[in-house]
C-alpha cells in the first residue's frame, strides 16, 4: 500500500540498507527524493536529531537538499492520530535555499558527515522558524 504513494518504508532504528541502497538508485536515475532526515515524527513538534541517512545519501550522490520547514499539520492531524480532524488553521510550507556539500569533499568522510548534518540542521531549523511565521 504504501508503494501507491511512491513511498518506501525506513527502519528508523537501524541503518536501512537496503532503504539507503534504493534511495540511491532513485537519485542515480534523476528523481528527486523526500525524505525526513529525523527519521520520525516528532511528539513534541520540535526537530529531532538529524539521522545519518540523508547525509550519506547527499554526499554519496552529490544530490543538490532542498530543507523544508512545515508548521501546522498538527492542527489537522495530531501526533498519534490517523485520520485528521476538520479545522480552518493553516498549514505553511517554507522552502529554504538549496544546499550542496561539495565544498566538504577533501575532508575526512567522518567530517564530511559531521559538516553536512550540522548544516542541514541549521538550515531545516531555519526553514521551520520560516513556516512558523
Amino acid at each position: 500500500p504504501i508503494r501507491f504513494f511512491q513511498a518506501f518504508e525506513v527502519d528508523p532504528g537501524d541503518p536501512d540498507r537496503e532503504a539507503l541502497k534504493f534511495a540511491q538508485r532513485v537519485l542515480e536515475s534523476g528523481h528527486g527524493l523526500m525524505m525526513f532526515p529525523e527519521g520520525k515524527i516528532s511528539e513534541s513538534g520540535e526537530l529531532g536529531e538529524i539521522l545519518a541517512g540523508a547525509v550519506l545519501l547527499a554526499l554519496k550522490s552529490d544530490a543538490t537538499v532542498i530543507p523544508v520547514g512545515v508548521w501546522g499539520t498538527q492542527h489537522v492531524i495530531p501526533y498519534g492520530k490517523m485520520m485528521p480532524r476538520p479545522t480552518l488553521q493553516k498549514v505553511r510550507i517554507h522552502y529554504g535555499p538549496p544546499l550542496r556539500f561539495d565544498d566538504l569533499k577533501n575532508l575526512p568522510k567522518r567530517e564530511q558527515r559531521e559538516a553536512a548534518a550540522e548544516r542541514l540542521e541549521q538550515a531545516m531549523r531555519a526553514a521551520r522558524e520560516a513556516s512558523r511565521r
